[in-house]
């Protein structure tokens, strides 16, 4: 189909798109909330912190050890997009529901990020350090940063959907918040590794 023929077809069927756009968005809400509650129960049982709401790109969650108090963390790990590949037109995806199942042109993930240190010190310092993760599924990137892609498989998520069972399709979630606790501890080494170079205790 060319180009104009799929312009042709998406204003013939208008009001299919501005139903399904209206459908989509309500369901978005239902999932975000599924996974609020999800990313919840995971921290509480794990004695993990968290912060923020999901569908607003601000969630964040950490270790215990990581927080001060309420509003000051030494590090966290954040719900964030990758970068879109080079010479994609339309960079943003119009539902984060497309991004989280793999299906446009970005895919959500698990970034790491500090708060102890400048951020033009911290960007040298974790240059050097890009094989630190080697081996395991983090992608060091241009941020730069480490990036632990997650990819909910819309199939499964369609047919939790279908059966009111949403967390059912949500495990892949689940799987990555585990990973991350699984090697929290190297990023702790990076902490107290840059703690030392710049003559902290």
């Amino acid at each position: 189909m060319t180009p104009t023929e799929m312009d042709r077809l998406l204003i013939n069927h208008i009001a299919d798109m501005e139903d399904g756009a209206k459908r989509l968005n309500r369901l978005s809400g239902e999932i975000s909330k599924a996974m609020d509650e999800l990313l919840a129960k995971w921290a509480e049982s794990n004695n993990w912190v968290v912060s923020g709401i999901w569908d607003e790109d601000d969630y964040s969650f950490a270790p215990a050890e990581w927080r001060r108090s309420d509003d000051e963390w030494l590090a966290h790990f954040s719900l964030a997009l990758n970068a879109a590949p080079r010479g994609t037109v339309y960079a943003d995806d119009q539902f984060w529901l497309a991004s989280l199942c793999g299906e446009g042109s970005r895919t959500y993930g698990f970034r790491f990020y500090q708060n102890e240190f400048g951020n033009s010190p911290w960007r040298k310092f974790i240059r050097g350090r890009a094989e630190t993760l080697q081996g395991t599924r983090f992608i060091f990137d241009d941020e730069p940063s480490f990036f632990l892609p997650v990819r909910v498989d819309k199939d499964r998520l369609a047919a939790a959907v279908g059966d009111e069972a949403i967390d059912d399709g949500l495990s892949p979630i689940t799987e990555a918040l585990d990973y991350v606790k699984a090697n929290w501890q190297r990023f702790e080494e990076l902490r107290q590794e840059m703690t030392r170079m710049q003559g902290g205790a």
